[in-house]
């Protein structure tokens, strides 16, 4: 499997068009944002991580993220399982 993009957004909208596909509508998108304080902190946007599923693959996966401080040091970590139809995408919301 493969992330096709993790970025921070603000909202996330699909919506079915014409033909076998979805529409993905990203809103207030932010590449890096500067951490309002000193961790741990809670900030509204969400990271979104995009996640496609070879066709050939099976289709479950685990989405680990860690957050680390300037020094290296891990403060916040997120364990995701998830299921994908092969073939196709999923999102996860960390």
């Amino acid at each position: 499997m493969d992330i096709v993009s993790a970025l921070f957004a603000e909202n996330i909208d699909l919506r079915p068009v014409p033909g076998p596909s979805t529409r993905i509508d990203l809103t207030g998108i932010m590449f890096s944002l500067p951490a309002p304080s000193e961790p741990p902190v809670v900030i509204t946007p969400h990271l979104i991580v995009l996640i496609r599923c070879r066709p050939d693959e099976p289709g479950e996966g685990i989405l680990e993220v860690s957050f680390t401080d300037e020094a290296g040091e891990q403060v916040a970590r997120n364990v995701s399982p998830f299921t994908v139809e092969p073939g196709k995408f999923t999102y996860r919301l960390v």
